[in-house]
């Protein structure tokens, strides 16, 4: 069969972050011709899988709140929603909470962010020592303020959540393609297609990085340079 390499979308970055990208773009418009570029299949370095795979409520900025509120909704439906056929990934989340433990210096601005999750309706409560060492019996809190206790928090297996979001997107139209993004290419400030490391030139004019820790050298070779501070 003839290898296409013309897409409507390139993803590069096979990851949680470029399958479920794919997926809900897929979902949304079922004409798009997307393609996922991932260089190792068996995902053994990819952040995706050595992550803890813990979910929180427990930020400070607002942006990040809403982006967990929405994802715990959608790992509630998970396994139902990335059903394919018999195969139900089921990515056994246990929200068992996840406890901020809190010193004298940091109360203020942990209280500050605590009055604005609850303002966001998250289940989040404040715990004295006393409430901490009643529940974690064998910790000894008495060198804290208190801390924060969050019990929507909890995790889940993220090879699992992966797995769904590829299934799901490969049976819905996405390819994926083993091989690694070297360069993006492009002229006068527009996208032109994706160099791959085999020597395949993929065609498109969107370009998504999804590579993580790489992504500042990919984008590189199109003369973006991210500055960290």
């Amino acid at each position: 069969m003839r290898k296409k390499n013309t897409y409507d979308i390139v993803i590069a970055g096979g990851g949680i972050m470029g399958c479920s990208t794919a997926y809900n773009l897929i979902v949304r418009d079922s004409s798009l011709n997307i393609a996922v570029v991932e260089k190792d299949p068996t995902y053994a370095l990819a952040s995706t899988t050595l992550s803890l795979a813990n979910i929180r409520v427990q930020f400070s900025l607002q942006e990040n709140i809403l982006i967990s509120k929405y994802g715990l909704k959608k790992l509630a439906v998970f396994a139902e929603e990335m059903r394919v056929d018999d195969y139900i990934p089921k990515i056994n989340f246990h929200r068992e909470g996840n406890l901020f433990l809190v010193d004298k210096s940091g109360k203020k601005e942990f209280l500050h962010s605590l009055a604005k999750q609850k303002e966001l309706s998250c289940d989040v409560e404040w715990w004295t020592p006393e409430m901490i060492r009643k529940n974690y019996p064998l910790y000894e809190p008495s060198s804290y303020s208190g801390g924060t206790f969050g019990g929507e928090d909890g995790y889940f297996d993220a090879n699992t959540l992966l797995n769904g979001y590829k299934k799901k997107s490969k049976k819905l139209g996405v390819d994926f393609i083993y091989d690694e993004v070297k360069k993006i290419k492009n002229a006068n400030g527009r996208v032109l297609g994706a160099g791959l490391n085999s020597g395949r030139i993929l065609r498109t004019e969107i370009f998504v990085n999804c590579t993580g820790a790489w992504a500042s050298q990919l984008l590189r070779t199109a003369d973006v340079f991210i500055l960290f501070f």
